[in-house]
């Protein structure tokens, strides 16, 4: 079935300007054709009118762990390590069932603020429960995290390496993929460490430069540069996305610029964490792929991918002095974001996922420039609609799943006012 999807504008890539009259004609959840509206609706069996909004590509969180929307405020004031100390206390304790309904209030977050695709490092099980109960087609990908370091973990990592591929196989035939995810050099053991970069037909995803503390500890207990360790293992020559990066010397970042590496930029929690601020001008000089992350909401608070882009253009405009388009951090959410995660999806082009979100211009103050300030004024209340492979997900500025988003929520309210 073919559906015409119309708005004021269309937006193509965030680095194009919106061109007006023209529709999306979408057949089985692929963008065929973009064109002039009145001759595709010739060629349609549905128009969907979305009103007075700019059409856009949506976006791609490439780290998170999204039941941290129930460790809010947690470890205030301190930095990464102390921080983790009192997350990984608490997160033993955590059960399945607050998990899932904390996944619940955490995908409603993403995905109001216009974000389609997301890879999550956290626990599995419930987040499958999640997307089953939500039932839309959100471009998940799972990581399976490892750290047989942290005393609670260190007996179930070694498991779900002996399971792995009937973890994966469990995750595919729900429509997902499976990231591998050790959690960092310092958190997980080099024996296995070696074990999981031995692997064969696997994407990966770690923590890794965050801060001077994890670089030193690094170099002490291997005697070499954190990117030397990368590249002893063989984890630069997998599909990889390295969260952070906030500590990779310019002249290493030759090393990372490879076609199959992803640096997953996550300027607010690196910033509250007091990690520092990511050389991402000179990643991206040098070749390297950026994208963007929102982290877990325990350390930036918020999953609101525009106050990501927003920090991540403004901290690199105050470090460098140099006045860098938001337009292309804005791409790096979107395009970039995609295709680390695998997705045909960023931009709005024949073929590609009929993945995209709509700007409501009645929230949106006058601007010399718009492209620039759908990031600069971007909140989830500007976006009135978010559609994945033709599906409306949020319509009219309301998820489709709300009543199960407000249960979720008064759950993990509930879990919060217990506990603190």
């Amino acid at each position: 079935m073919s559906i015409l999807f119309k708005g004021r504008y269309i937006l193509k890539d965030y680095l194009d300007e919106p061109i007006e009259g023209s529709g999306i004609l979408v057949n089985d959840g692929v963008i065929e054709e973009i064109g002039d509206y009145h001759h595709l609706k010739k060629e349609t069996d549905e128009v969907v009118d979305l009103g007075d909004v700019i059409i856009a590509p949506s976006f791609a969180n490439t780290h998170s762990h999204i039941a941290m929307v129930a460790l809010r405020g947690i470890g205030e004031g301190k930095r990464l390590h102390e921080w983790l100390e009192q997350v990984w206390s608490v997160e033993a304790k955590l059960d399945h069932e607050l998990l899932f309904y904390a996944n619940i209030v955490g995908i409603g977050e993403l995905v109001s603020s216009g974000v389609t695709s997301f890879l999550d490092f956290y626990d599995v099980p419930p987040m499958l429960r999640a997307l089953r109960e939500i039932d839309s087609p959100l471009n998940a990908r799972l990581g399976l995290a490892f750290m047989d370091k942290v005393p609670y973990m260190k007996e179930e990592s070694w498991r779900r390496l002996k399971n792995l591929s009937q973890i994966r196989d469990d995750v595919r035939s729900q429509g997902y993929e499976l990231f591998v995810s050790p959690h960092s050099l310092y958190a997980v053991s080099e024996e296995l460490l070696r074990e999981l970069f031995r692997l064969e037909g696997y994407k990966y995803q770690i923590h890794f430069a965050e801060n001077s503390e994890e670089v030193a500890e690094i170099r002490s207990a291997y005697k070499r540069d954190p990117v030397d360790v990368l590249i002893q293992l063989g984890a630069l020559d997998k599909w990889i996305i390295l969260a952070h990066s906030v500590m990779v010397p310019p002249e290493r970042l030759k090393d990372l610029a490879r076609p199959n590496v992803y640096i997953s930029h996550c300027p607010v929690s690196n910033a509250r964490l007091g990690s520092g601020v990511a050389p991402v001008l000179e990643m991206v000089k040098r070749g390297v792929n950026v994208t963007i992350g929102t982290d877990g909401a325990g350390s930036s608070e918020t999953l609101d991918v525009f106050e990501e882009i927003r920090l991540a253009n403004f901290m690199m405009r105050a470090v460098t002095g140099e006045i860098v388009s938001i337009k292309n951090i804005m791409r790096m959410a979107s395009y970039g974001g995609h295709a680390a995660l695998g997705v045909r999806a960023g931009k709005l082009l024949p073929g590609m996922n009929a993945d995209f979100i709509t700007y409501d211009l009645r929230k949106l103050y006058p601007s010399w420039d718009v492209v620039s300030s759908l990031a600069y004024q971007g909140r989830p209340e500007v976006v009135k609609d978010v559609v994945i492979k033709g599906r409306l997900i949020k319509k009219d500025g309301s998820l489709v799943f709300d009543e199960l988003y407000k249960k979720a929520l008064d759950r993990i309210i509930g879990f919060i006012q217990e506990k603190r």
